[in-house]
């Protein structure tokens, strides 16, 4: 029983982040420690917001992206570029960081 929720638990949370629709991006050399999430690639922020660490990005009143600064500081990220199916436990991490934040908002 443990075994088959734990599976299930699994296959939920892979299905959950590979149907996200948000894009990660990280270049320390050309952005410094700056975790970038990108939900909407089509339209401008007109607004920004920082919350201990976090900026908020936002049209209108519609969350366009995210920015993690100093990232460096709470993990470590080898990649450059474009975020491809990030971890779980990579997502797991950032939401923490929204919430301890208190950015009303859910990555993956």
């Amino acid at each position: 029983m443990k075994e088959s929720l734990e599976q299930s638990v699994n296959l939920f949370t892979e299905l959950f982040v590979k149907n996200s629709m948000e894009r990660y991006f990280y270049n320390r050399e050309i952005d410094g420690d700056i975790l970038h999430v990108i939900f909407d690639d089509q339209v401008e922020p007109d607004f920004s917001e920082e919350i201990n660490g976090i900026v908020v990005l936002k049209n209108k009143e519609n969350i366009v992206g995210i920015n993690f600064l100093n990232i460096s500081k709470t993990m470590k990220i080898f990649h450059e570029g474009e975020i491809v199916d990030p971890s779980p436990e990579f997502v797991v991490i950032l939401n923490h960081m929204l919430k301890n934040a208190g950015v009303k908002l859910t990555l993956g």
